[in-house]
C-alpha cells in the first residue's frame, strides 16, 4: 500500500521541488531511521547519482538494510549502525519485532495504538519491546567529524524521537546547511506529539512548510520543510 499510495505522492513532491541538481548528482542525502532500506530504494530511484547516509541502531534491521544494499548493487551509499538525538550518549533503545516501531523516545504501554498493534502481533504489551543500550550522537557532531558541508535532504522517521534529532542539528540549520527536510509527524498515543515545537524550533531557523499529507493507514503525517532564501 505505501508503494502504491505513499512514494509517488513523495515523489511528486520532491519533483515539484525541482532540485537544481541533474539525477542528483552531488547532492547529500540523509536518511535517518534507514529501516531495511525503503527510503534508500526511493531516493536511489528518484536521484541515483546522489550520495546517500543511512542511520539505523538496530542490529538485525542493520544487518536488513547492509543486505539490500549489497543485492541491489548501489553504489555511493554509507550506512552506520547509530542513533541520532539531541546529546551524545548512550541511551535505551525500545526494539520491537515490527522494526518499523522500534525507538529511542519512550512509547506509552498503555496506549490504544500499542495495544491495537499488538493484537496484530499476537503480543502482549509488557513483552512489546526490548530494551538496549545503544550509541548516539548527534548531526552536528557527524557532520564535523566527516567534513560535510551541506546536506540537501533530511529524511526523519525515528517514531517519536524527530525532535530530539532536530535539535542534535542546530548547528546545521543555524548556518542554513539543510535545503530539505522530510520529516514523519506521530499523531497517535503511543507517544507524546510534539510536533508544534518541531515547527516552531524549524521556522526560528527559517524553514518553512511546504507539503504535508497523511499516510494511507496508521494515525501519522509525512511533512516537507524548506530553507528560505533571505528576503523570500
Amino acid at each position: 500500500m505505501e508503494k502504491i499510495y505513499f512514494y509517488p505522492k513523495l515523489a511528486s513532491s520532491y519533483k515539484d521541488l525541482k532540485l537544481s541538481v541533474e539525477h542528483g548528482k552531488g547532492m547529500i542525502i540523509f536518511d535517518v531511521g534507514a529501516n531495511k532500506g525503503q527510503s534508500v530504494r526511493f531516493f536511489k530511484r528518484l536521484y541515483p547519482q546522489s550520495q546517500v547516509y543511512g542511520f539505523e541502531p538496530a542490529f538485525n534491521t542493520f544487518k536488513a538494510l547492509k543486505e539490500l544494499i549489497e543485492k541491489k548493487k548501489y553504489t555511493g551509499i554509507s550506512i552506520f549502525p547509530i542513533g541520532l538525538g539531541d546529546t551524545p550518549r548512550e541511551s535505551i533503545f525500545h526494539e520491537s519485532d515490527l522494526s518499523e516501531t522500534s525507538t529511542f523516545a519512550t512509547p506509552n504501554l498503555e496506549s490504544k495504538y500499542l495495544k491495537k498493534k499488538n493484537r496484530i502481533l499476537f503480543q502482549k504489551n509488557s513483552n512489546a519491546y526490548k530494551r538496549n543500550q545503544m550509541k548516539i550522537t548527534t548531526l552536528d557532531e557527524f557532520v564535523d567529524e566527516n567534513t560535510i558541508d551541506f546536506i540537501d535532504i533530511l529524511k526523519i522517521d525515528v517514531e517519536g524521537f524527530e525532535f530530539e534529532v532536530i535539535q542534535g542539528s542546530k548547528n546545521l540549520l543555524e548556518h542554513s546547511k539543510v535545503g530539505i527536510l522530510q520529516i514523519e509527524s506521530q499523531d497517535n498515543d503511543m507517544f507524546c506529539n510534539n510536533f508544534p515545537e518541531i515547527d516552531s524550533f524549524l521556522r526560528n531557523y527559517n524553514y518553512s512548510l511546504i507539503k504535508e499529507f497523511k499516510h494511507p493507514f496508521g494515525d501519522f503525517r509525512e511533512v516537507l520543510y524548506k530553507r528560505c532564501e533571505k528576503g523570500a
